[in-house]
């Protein structure tokens, strides 16, 4: 009896320690998807990557939407390392791994956004709301698009979309404010340039479209100072409007104070 209790405690020992190197090794890969998911952002990017391709490379068989995800996070990772073509590949393999996992299709949309692929972008922020109607992120990224594509009422649209999910956001009512800028609907655009000014104050971008369409509403004293304000907060905004969104004040409607800003 005395020798059975001797061998069932040597057992349970035996067990015990075969465990603690699964258990630490489990351990470790539950800190790997920590630091690879990096959801606050506290990791700098290229742990967050190292982890992720431990992960892919070294970790347990994993199920294709499982791999999706941590593809698409490291996606995340090197778009905000501004890698972007890495990125596109990652993202492109969650897509590939699960076609239904959206967050790829929102992170690649950012990716084709910041490298002035407007029409895939919107392809992508599309897929995103087709199966997540309520989802601001994906509205605010299709109004962005649509207005860098010059479709105005599909940008109108989308940017009211998304301000009806998530209010008095400040960047969707700009982008909305330069769409109605570009439709020429004065009003409008000031609305909405003072909504964004409202919610965040002294932006750039903000000032300067309300100080246009307040030249081109023949405001001219109130016009100048907008732009003044701007160009004092950021020195190239007219060459931005000029170049990136196709907006100057109306020549014909500049006073002789403000032809400087042109």
């Amino acid at each position: 009896m005395r020798v059975a209790r001797l061998f069932a405690v040597v057992v349970s020992a035996w067990a015990v320690m075969a465990l603690v190197p699964q258990a630490s090794a489990d351990a470790q890969m539950a800190d790997r998807q920590q630091y690879c998911a990096n959801k606050a952002d506290i990791y700098i990017h290229d742990f967050s990557i190292e982890a992720c391709t431990f992960l892919i490379i070294s970790g347990p068989r994993q199920a294709p939407k499982e791999l999706a995800v941590i593809y698409g996070y490291r996606c995340t990772q090197y778009l905000k390392d501004k890698q972007f073509d890495r990125a596109l590949q990652d993202c492109d393999e969650a897509v590939w791994l699960d076609d239904n996992y959206l967050p790829a299709y929102q992170t690649r949309g950012l990716v084709y956004e910041l490298t002035r692929q407007s029409k895939r972008a919107a392809a992508d922020f599309t897929q995103v709301i087709s199966q997540q109607p309520a989802n601001a992120g994906g509205w605010q990224g299709l109004c962005r698009n649509e207005l860098a594509l010059d479709q105005i009422k599909l940008a109108i649209s989308a940017c009211s979309e998304a301000l009806r999910l998530q209010p008095a956001d400040a960047g969707t009512l700009v982008t909305r404010a330069l769409a109605h800028l570009k439709a020429d609907a004065l009003d409008e655009a000031i609305a909405d340039f003072d909504g964004a000014l409202r919610a965040k104050s002294a932006q750039a971008t903000a000032l300067y479209g309300r100080g246009v369409a307040r030249l081109n509403r023949r405001d001219s004293a109130a016009g100048v100072d907008d732009i003044a304000a701007a160009k004092a907060i950021q020195s190239d905004i007219a060459d931005q409007f000029a170049n990136r969104y196709h907006i100057k004040p109306n020549d014909g409607l500049v006073t002789s104070a403000s032809t400087e800003f042109e």
